[in-house]
């Protein structure tokens, strides 16, 4: 995963998700060259522009609105679920202006970044090694291979003695990934975390109890891994809950 930071165009000083900056520039250019936006305000002249997303379309949906914003300064953005990995501190902090994003009890998305990721591959190669069952060799060999270190499974797969070798190698990596400038998610942050855990694998939400907080941009750093981390990510689950939830208190004072 790579997330090299480029400035957002038309914003001095802020920066962003390379590959995020890029599919909002791709889509920014197909509106000024289609006249999209000029034509349908030519039309509904009393309007607003409103853009929203979903998960990496959140992301993409959030830069977006810093390209246009000098255009349209009543912009503003919805992003539901964006990704974590996503603007720089000072974005971070003037996307709170223009952008609400939503985040789900244990949902990954927004937990998502390249130290997040170290973190939890080092966590469970430890659990891994702890583990003398032979079914741990397949698990480790699935990772491995899914992160394209196809050698380093082979080594591990083929002498348990070396494995505790392994892990020093990952963290020194480590170390070097997290000398990358750190991304956030956009926006004032509304958390929707529940008190029970969702029954089932799929969507079972009756008698649960939520509680709809204002939450800083700086604690979604790690990736709690549950069953529900994926079902929590859906837009389904999002909207039933917008369904049913009441308005929330979005005064500065209102945080986690």
């Amino acid at each position: 995963m790579v997330c090299e930071p480029q400035q957002i165009p038309g914003c001095p000083g802020l920066t962003a998700h390379r590959g995020m900056v890029l599919s909002a520039s791709n889509i920014l250019a197909i509106l000024e060259k289609d006249g999209v936006l000029e034509r349908a305000f030519s039309l509904y002249p009393e309007f607003q522009l409103l853009v929203l997303g979903h998960s990496l379309g959140a992301g993409t949906a959030t830069l977006l609105g810093f390209m246009l914003r000098p255009h349209y300064p009543s912009l503003r953005c919805f992003a539901y679920g964006p990704p974590g990995g996503l603007l720089s501190e000072e974005a971070a902090e003037e996307s709170k202006k223009f952008v609400v994003s939503t985040v789900v009890n244990k949902e990954f998305a927004t937990r998502l970044s390249i130290n997040s990721i170290v973190q939890l591959r080092d966590s469970v190669l430890a659990a891994i090694q702890g583990n003398h069952r032979s079914k741990w060799k397949l698990t480790l060999n699935h990772i491995l291979s899914v992160m394209r270190l196809r050698p380093i499974a082979e080594v591990l797969l083929n002498s348990e003695e070396e494995a505790p070798l392994i892990l020093p190698t990952f963290h020194r990596a480590g170390e070097e990934q997290s000398a990358a400038p750190k991304l956030y998610p956009p926006g004032k942050i509304i958390f929707i975390h529940r008190n029970e855990i969702q029954a089932g694998c799929c969507s079972s939400y009756s008698g649960s109890h939520y509680d709809v907080l204002l939450a800083p941009n700086t604690v979604f750093d790690s990736i709690p891994v549950a069953p529900e981390m994926l079902t929590d990510h859906l837009p389904d689950t999002l909207v039933h809950l917008l369904k049913e939830l009441q308005p929330i208190d979005m005064s500065p004072g209102s945080h986690v």
